[in-house]
């Protein structure tokens, strides 16, 4: 299965899994020298998102339908307790956090141009900051933090099924759902509405119903 490479720090699918990374090409593309590149790539390896073999150097992460799996069931096991908890305990504070996520997310095209799979990273940031508000009332920054890892470790497999789902699918309607049912205080609705909308992606990448 060919999927678009991974993210982060605003960089989205611009690598192949497997692709190699090339000190001296990165350190042209980024302006630096060789120990900060390798200071970021021994951090990306630790997030999942860099392979690196002795006497061969680093690598793009590869994927696999095992691996988006094992992501997709943590992500909605834990953003589900997550959501809970946010809206248990959440207030006026965090309802205009997600309120305002949303808006900004709104206010940006998904994608550059006219082809769905050419990705606007300003999106792709609004996007996040979305996803993470919803759960920023938890009370539990480890919860937080792993969340946000899955998030990232989702990104790439994310792409491959944007390319697949661009006319069967409206995003926005999924979120402005999201939305509405976790300010209207539907708690289970809510939860609901947020593994539907994990699941789809799944289902065009595995066929998961």
């Amino acid at each position: 299965m060919k999927i678009a490479a991974g993210a982060t720090n605003g960089s989205y699918a611009e690598l192949r899994p497997g692709e190699q990374l090339r000190l001296r090409l990165l350190t042209e593309r980024h302006g630096c020298g060789t120990s900060p590149i390798r200071e970021a790539l021994n951090s990306l390896v630790s997030a999942g998102l860099v392979e690196r073999f002795d006497k061969r150097g680093f690598f793009v992460a590869g994927t696999s339908p095992e691996e988006f799996q094992d992501i997709l069931t943590n992500r909605c096991f834990l953003e589900e307790e997550a959501l809970r908890r946010s809206m248990a305990a959440g207030g006026a504070d965090w309802e205009e956090r997600v309120l305002v996520a949303h808006h900004r997310m709104t206010r940006v095209p998904r994608s550059r141009g006219s082809a769905n799979a050419t990705i606007n990273r300003e999106w792709e940031e609004a996007h996040k900051r979305f996803h993470i508000s919803l759960i920023s009332a938890c009370d539990s920054p480890i919860l937080i933090a792993d969340c946000d890892k899955l998030y990232e470790l989702n990104i790439r497999y994310r792409f491959q099924a944007r390319t697949q789902s661009s006319q069967s699918r409206n995003v926005s309607v999924e979120h402005d759902r999201l939305k509405d049912l976790v300010l209207a205080g539907q708690t289970e609705s809510a939860v609901a509405a947020l593994k539907d909308h994990y699941m789809k992606t799944g289902s065009f990448l595995i066929g998961q119903p």
